[in-house]
């Protein structure tokens, strides 16, 4: 997985214009997000979520988050 820099941050930060972050860390989970959906990626449900947690848990697909 490659880091995201600064720049790239930042780059994407003047693209972007309907939501702003308040930390650092917002800017890399947005900047993050919009790759994947700029890719074509699927993104999940918070129902397919909550299922790849409960796998990820060992199958206890009742727990909710």
């Amino acid at each position: 997985m490659k880091l995201i820099t600064d720049e790239e941050i930042t780059a994407e930060k003047k693209e972007r214009s309907s939501y702003a972050t308040k930390t650092a860390l917002g800017e890399k989970l947005v900047a993050i997000r919009e790759r994947i959906v700029a890719s074509g990626a699927h993104l999940l449900t918070w129902e397919e979520i909550e299922k790849e947690v409960a796998a990820r848990r060992g199958g206890r697909e009742n727990n909710r988050l």
